[in-house]
């Protein structure tokens, strides 16, 4: 048993023999998974973190709830980057846990905007505007055709997949950002489908929503 002079909304993540997770303070802490001993406490500001952390290789990554996106170094709890989305697409805080699929890290902030980081230097690559707020997690799945698609559901009724390989500079346009893939709202009734928006590094290209579920 650990006590933290701080509220928990983030669930821990554990991996390497460590446990991590966000406080309500702005700190993300590191403990030995044996003993509980406190390994390191990096402080991110005064906003809660309130996704919970992701891993991968030596990279710790969490958003808080003012819209900064954050990586920090497994072992010593340095901070790798830090990317503020403030008025970028709207302004919004990061509830949901982001997920990290090859040269990038995914999140979504609760006004329903989705980013794409570069996972060595932070950089936006891109971010999507849904048409309501995302509280749930991204899933991202390898595909054949593209190094990653970004599955996440938005308060919008819609179940959005997003073509994640590109890149600022890439110009490939093999699927439509944002092609949803399931628009049927609460209780089986229909959502129509409208105009999204993809906006990239470069400025926004408009993606036209197919009508009705696929």
């Amino acid at each position: 048993k650990r006590y933290l002079k701080s509220r928990l909304e983030s669930s821990p993540a554990v991996g390497a023999g460590m446990v991590f997770v966000g406080t309500d303070k702005g700190d993300v802490d590191a403990f030995d998974i044996e003993t509980g001993k406190p390994l390191w406490t990096r402080s991110m500001g005064t906003a809660p973190v309130k996704s919970s952390p992701s891993l991968a290789g030596r990279l710790v990554c969490a958003g808080n709830y003012v819209g900064r996106m954050f990586c920090l170094d497994r072992l010593s709890g340095k901070i790798a980057w830090s990317s503020d989305t403030a008025g970028r697409n709207g302004t919004g805080g990061f509830y949901s846990s982001p997920a990290i699929s090859g040269r990038f890290v995914f999140d979504a902030r609760d006004d329903g905007t989705v980013f794409a980081f570069n996972r060595s230097s932070g950089r936006i690559e891109w971010a999507f505007s849904t048409g309501g707020p995302i509280y749930g997690s991204p899933a991202v799945t390898p595909t054949r055709d593209s190094p990653a698609t970004v599955f996440v559901g938005s308060y919008d009724h819609r179940l959005y997949a997003l073509d994640g390989s590109r890149a600022k500079g890439d110009r490939g346009q093999a699927r439509h950002a944002g092609e949803a893939l399931l628009a049927a709202g609460i209780g089986g009734v229909d959502a129509p489908l409208v105009q999204q928006h993809r906006h990239s590094a470069q400025g926004s290209d408009a993606v036209h929503d197919r009508q009705g579920a696929v």
